[in-house]
């Protein structure tokens, strides 16, 4: 008699838009990839949504979207936050769902987790969980921008800031908040070799793992390169080198040491076009900054993504502020040299001088002398292109890979525990 597939949920706290993240897309390609393995794996990925509903991808694959208790939509000042989720403690409809499932699997420490928790408490059922966000970073970032947002800039926002520290007393109750969960799962996934070693310090060996990110080596290919498309699609140049974003267009991600790089660059002579892929605050000030220099795309799906990608010449993702981000592996995979921040987990995937280069200052100029330098050497450009494509073929697994050795080892150890 054969055995029964695993039932897994997974919780993200974060609703599921054409314009969500890395984190909600990378759940989106686990789900994806679970349809292939019916036999091992009935996998249920929830997220937040404007309705309570079911979208089937698949007899064993599925999302689930349920409505917030107390959504981030409902305050005006969380209104420019990262991604929208759910403040309460608590959630009824979830709670009365995850009887069903033989594994729980929480993706921050919100809504969703704390309801796992509370269940897991008063079950057998294993709760996994793995990082995708420096929640502790963040934390800092935004309760900073709200203060901004509500306040203004004046002398009563700046005594909130640095003198009374809001900021950082906020990081530091989300870092409390996030060892608390941590000693409450059974299991912890890192993404990034700063999140590893933190979990070093507070778990025992056989407690955590790393999860890696998958890619997609057909969609993300070099292959798909069409100048002609892009200068039709966009406007732009085939004689421009084109420097491309993707990513929230606000200051987490760093953009505006890009944009300020940029302008030093087209001071200079140099014939770029900055590209950037995604929404934000940010979209206004670079716009008046690099006028017709910069093309803004807005959200775009995965298909032109991969097209744009594949037509640019360099990525260029400052971002201090993410543990593992999708976009520098879709960018290598599609040929592309990545030159990203030393403090970011997207320094994780890049070889500097090999396949990419990784920035350790904040400064735009430091930042436009570095592009100008690849810029100018274009045989040394085409090396570190064919070597970021190299990389991915050679080296990185697919969605499926890791879905299978990352995530599903792990959730059969731990029923079988």
């Amino acid at each position: 008699m054969s055995k029964a597939p695993l039932k897994v949920a997974v919780l993200v706290d974060l609703e599921r838009t054409p314009m969500a993240g890395g984190h909600v897309k990378c759940w989106e390609r686990f789900a994806e990839a679970a349809t292939a393995i019916p036999d091992k794996l009935d996998l249920t990925v929830y997220f937040l949504g404007e309705k309570t509903e079911n979208i089937v991808l698949s007899p064993n694959a599925r999302f689930r979207t349920l409505r917030p208790s107390l959504g981030t939509r409902k305050f005006f000042f969380l209104k420019s936050t990262a991604d929208h989720t759910d403040l309460a403690w608590f959630h009824k409809s979830l709670a009365q769902e995850l009887g069903q499932y033989d594994v729980i699997h929480a993706t921050d420490t919100f809504t969703f987790a704390q309801t796992a928790v509370w269940y897991r408490q008063r079950s057998n059922t294993a709760l996994i969980a793995s990082l995708h966000t420096d929640l502790v970073r963040f934390t800092r970032i935004y309760s900073t921008k709200i203060l901004l947002d509500v306040f203004g800039s004046n002398k009563f926002s700046d005594f909130l800031i640095r003198k009374i520290d809001i900021p950082g007393r906020m990081a530091r109750s989300a870092e409390q908040r996030l060892n608390k969960f941590f000693s409450q799962c059974d299991h912890i996934l890192a993404s990034s070799r700063e999140d590893y070693a933190h979990l070093e310090n507070l778990l025992s060996p056989a407690r955590f793992g790393y999860l890696r990110r998958g890619i997609d080596k057909e969609r993300f290919n070099p292959k798909n390169r069409d100048r002609a498309w892009l200068e039709s699609q966009y406007g732009i140049s085939p004689a421009s080198t084109v420097l491309l974003f993707v990513g929230r267009v606000d200051e987490s991600k760093g953009v505006m040491i890009l944009a300020e790089a940029a302008k030093r660059l087209l001071g200079s002579g140099l014939n770029i076009q900055v590209m950037i892929c995604g929404k934000g605050d940010c979209s206004e000030a670079i716009k008046k900054l690099l006028g017709d220099r910069v093309t803004l795309t807005g959200s775009i799906s995965q298909n032109d993504l991969a097209r744009i990608y594949a037509a640019c010449d360099l990525f260029v993702f400052p971002s201090a502020s993410d543990l593992a981000p999708n976009v520098v592996i879709e960018a290598k995979a599609s040929g592309l040299a990545p030159v990203v921040a030393a403090g970011d987990g997207g320094a994780q995937f890049v070889r500097d001088g090999i396949d990419g280069l990784i920035e350790s200052s904040r400064n735009p100029q430091v930042w436009a002398d570095r592009l100008t330098e690849i810029i100018l050497n274009g045989k040394n450009l085409t090396k570190m292109q064919q070597a970021a494509r190299l990389w991915a073929e050679q080296t990185w697994p697919s969605w499926g890979q890791v879905l299978e050795q990352d995530l599903l080892t792990v959730w059969e150890k731990s029923v079988k525990h």
